[in-house]
């Protein structure tokens, strides 16, 4: 027996020796094929279970879609928890709420509950409420039941996180964008949006966006004919940022954020603008805004600049 321990002991060294050399994208690979195909999940997880947080960030759609899955939910809940809290939120909720919103209001009512349960064991229960607004605007009462699953089951041990309304931090009252992490929160951003609009017109946009143009050397992309709400700005191909037409607002880079704008524009300076990175209060960007946004659209756990762009143009 004592033998046969040995011998099984130098086995697991070998193998361990062995896999250690293996490349992490080869192993990536591995997982990533076998979950879209949708075969072989049992031969794919194990390896995935030896993969850190940063390797895990590549595999996040499959894993999200594969968490669905009633047998493997509990082990895709504990691979996704590796990655960092900020940057899970950016890549995991969106793909957790595509499930449930792709098509709109017809995925499982089951499929909705696993994903409600990673949501809840990530954390990200500022998602989960928004879930819960989707399941209560749907025809569906099996989403609507789903609802109140997520209430009576998740939220209600969530804490004081999951209950209270976000925190409206001194910077906002002052008009500035605040960052946790990776996240731009443009409450206060959308207030003073809300409160020089009038002020503002597609007139003066156009006006301002083409002095500055001259002085920040940028080009301007806006068909004005066909009231696009949103002027591009580039410079050599290069995204640099958005104007609003209708709105005194300008989402940016860094460097176009540089200096002085003129009044009344409202600048937020962005680290991406196809990431999910942006969180605002919803009852303050629909002010900003003049009208209400579906539910499924801009949930508060965070949006795009593009989705918002795309929301409004």
């Amino acid at each position: 027996m004592t033998d046969d321990v040995a011998r099984l002991v130098g086995a697991l060294r070998e193998a361990e020796q062995c896999a250690a050399g293996i490349d992490r994208k080869a192993l990536r690979d591995f997982v990533r094929v076998r979950l879209r195909e949708g075969r072989e999940a049992d031969a794919a997880l194990p390896v995935a279970e030896t993969l850190q947080g940063a390797d895990l960030v590549d595999l996040v759609p499959e894993l999200v879609a594969l968490a669905r899955n009633d047998e493997y939910g509990e082990r895709i809940r504990e691979l996704l928890a590796r990655i960092p809290f900020d940057e899970a939120a950016e890549l995991v909720v969106p793909e957790a709420l595509a499930v449930i919103c792709a098509p709109r209001f017809n995925a499982d009512y089951w499929d909705v509950w696993n994903q409600a349960l990673l949501l809840h064991h990530l954390g990200y229960h500022r998602a989960l409420r928004h879930v819960v607004e989707i399941a209560d605007s749907s025809c569906n009462p099996d989403m609507r039941m789903v609802g109140e699953w997520i209430v009576d089951e998740l939220l209600s041990t969530a804490g004081s996180e999951a209950t209270a309304p976000p925190r409206e931090k001194a910077e906002e009252e002052d008009g500035a964008a605040t960052r946790n992490g990776i996240m731009v929160d443009v409450t206060g951003p959308m207030r003073r949006v809300r409160a020089r609009k009038h002020l503002w017109s597609p007139d003066l946009a156009w006006d301002i966006a083409r002095g500055e143009a001259v002085k920040r050397n940028f080009t301007i992309i806006w068909d004005s004919a066909v009231g696009e709400s949103w002027m591009s700005l580039r410079r050599d191909g290069d995204l640099l940022g958005y104007l609003g037409a209708d709105l005194p607002l300008l989402f940016c880079t860094a460097g176009l954020a540089e200096g002085t704008w003129p009044d009344p524009v409202v600048v937020v300076s962005v680290p991406s603008f196809t990431r999910s990175v942006l969180t605002c209060d919803r009852r303050i960007l629909e002010g900003a805004f003049g009208s209400p946004f579906p539910p499924w659209e801009l949930y508060p756990s965070g949006f795009s600049v593009q989705h918002l762009r795309d929301t409004t143009i």
